[in-house]
């Protein structure tokens, strides 16, 4: 199902470094740091997590982020906290989506759905475009 339609807005929680490579099952290296946001390498800020990829490696250097999912090793000291990942672009995903987004409620019907005044929807329910749901 495409997510075109639904929003998305960041959540105000914070959470320590460890604790999001703890919940990746992920080993932990460097000075915790406490995150509260999400950006690219290149618009992180020491508050933020970010990602970083084969071949990204100057990126990472250069980058303000407060902790870096990586499958890399910079080869030079970082002022982040870097965990480690095999697959850190699904990890980084699965990290923001459980911890820095929510999705809001009133966006997750889409225009062109039709539903019956009789159906009831459980919640946290997304309806695609063109859906039709009828009482049972």
């Amino acid at each position: 199902m495409s997510t075109n339609n639904i929003r998305f807005e960041r959540t105000r929680r914070e959470l320590r470094s460890t604790e999001i490579a703890s919940y990746l099952n992920r080993d932990h290296k460097g000075e915790e740091q406490i995150i509260s946001g999400f950006a690219s390498l290149d618009e992180a800020t020491p508050t933020d997590l970010s990602y970083c990829q084969e071949g990204y490696e100057r990126a990472l250097l250069k980058s303000n982020a407060g902790a870096v999912i990586t499958a890399v090793d910079p080869g030079e000291p970082v002022d982040c906290a870097l965990i480690s990942s095999p697959t850190p672009q699904p990890d980084f995903v699965m990290a923001v989506h459980d911890f820095f987004v929510e999705r809001r409620p009133s966006d997750s019907v889409h225009p062109s759905a039709t539903i019956s005044p009789e159906a009831t929807l459980g919640d946290n329910c997304v309806i695609g475009p063109g859906v039709t749901i009828s009482a049972s």
